[in-house]
């Protein structure tokens, strides 16, 4: 099942069902119509086999009151996979008898906020965050907008400004969704992410990874992050395939194919690299992240004023590069010029990423004693 948002890229768009489903290799598609009057609202919805010419599979009309949404959401999945003959596993059965019941308000809240937390930019992010929040606040009973806020708090931890609270932040919300609905898949992989990235309970990461696969093997963010799991137990061909298969579930978010690029960068197969960050700038050319992928495989190759001509141009974006671009001079022999950025970096105002930048700048260019003695960046309590 392709990710909900991979396939909100099409929401308003023209193109042909048939080229919407070889670009998300999908076999079929469902298309649904929505119209809401009052608390009541009816869906018309059809399954559709795209390739190789459209064919009208079935279809079916529903109508629900808006706060039983998600057992209207569960009538359809079921009567799908009915329909394409997949058995349900005993953990997906028991939510399509009682998904539960929702607030409208809480809802759509949830909606924008996630929406809104994988967007290019931290406004709108923060945006998001909010958005969440409200959601919360609005129904303090909904799991869903406690694994949406823990979501954004792993984001936030993975982040250059990574609050101080974000890491415990982020359990607590996923505990909290979990104690509401035991068989919430996305609780558990946020469960996973902070026992990857914080505790380093590897042990107990990939327990409550393959919980959530269990669950929902359609999640693509758990494979995305499991991935990320194997790349640190050195399973880099496991990992490899973990990551095309978030790709696969979520093609059209580019965070999936810029750092499948990154594997392969690592597993020192840097053509591949390169390509999949230009398949990543196909998706979205002002995604700084698929740049410096490109990057990466560049300087590898020593292909340095390909790199720094990419460079240019991401950090126009996303000024946090500027590091990158220094150091990528210095790795070319031009240091006069890679001089000339630690000059401007030494002068801003002291940042995560210009801390970080500082260290590296300063070892690229052998100055090892700056180098340790850098100012840390130091959170505000």
């Amino acid at each position: 099942m392709i990710s909900f948002w991979s396939t909100q890229g099409y929401k308003d768009g023209k193109k042909p069902l048939p080229e919407i489903a070889r670009e998300l290799n999908a076999d079929a598609l469902v298309e649904g119509t929505v119209q809401q009057a009052g608390s009541s609202v009816g869906v018309r919805v059809r399954l559709i086999k795209a390739l190789p010419e459209e064919r009208n599979l079935w279809e079916g009309t529903y109508d629900w009151t808006i706060t039983d949404v998600l057992m209207m959401y569960s009538d359809v999945a079921r009567a799908i996979s009915q329909k394409i003959n997949i058995e349900l596993t005993p953990d997906e059965e028991t939510r399509f008898v009682s998904p539960g019941r929702v607030n409208p308000e809480t809802y759509k809240a949830y909606l924008r906020g996630m929406s809104l937390l994988n967007g290019s930019t931290d406004e709108e992010f923060n945006k998001g965050m909010e958005y969440l929040r409200q959601a919360v606040d609005k129904d303090p009973a909904d799991p869903q907008a406690y694994v949406g806020l823990a979501y954004g708090y792993v984001s936030l931890g993975h982040g250059p400004a990574s609050p101080p609270d974000a890491w415990q932040r982020a359990p607590e919300a996923a505990q909290r969704a979990l104690k509401l609905a035991p068989n919430l898949a996305e609780g558990y992989a946020n469960i996973a992410d902070v026992k990857l990235y914080y505790e380093r309970d590897w042990k107990g990461a990939e327990q409550n990874f393959r919980r959530a696969m269990e669950l929902n093997p359609s999640l693509a963010m758990n494979h995305y992050h499991y991935a990320w799991y194997l790349v640190l137990m050195g399973r880099l061909d496991e990992a490899i395939a973990e990551h095309k298969r978030a790709q696969e579930l979520d093609p059209l978010t580019p965070l999936h194919t810029a750092w499948l690029g990154g594997l392969y960068w690592h597993g020192g197969q840097y053509d591949k690299a390169i390509e999949e960050a230009r398949k990543c700038l196909k998706l979205n050319d002002n995604y700084a992240l698929g740049s410096l992928i490109m990057v990466y495989g560049y300087a590898a190759k020593g292909m340095y004023e390909e790199a720094i001509a990419v460079l240019r141009k991401a950090v126009e974006i996303n000024s946090d590069w500027k590091y990158t671009l220094g150091l990528t001079y210095a790795m070319a022999g031009r240091k006069d010029e890679a001089r000339k950025i630690l000059a401007e970096l030494e002068k801003e105002e002291l940042s995560p990423f210009g801390a970080w930048g500082l260290v590296i700048m300063y070892t690229a260019l052998g100055e090892n004693d700056k180098a340790f003695q850098a100012p840390a960046y130091e959170y505000a309590s």
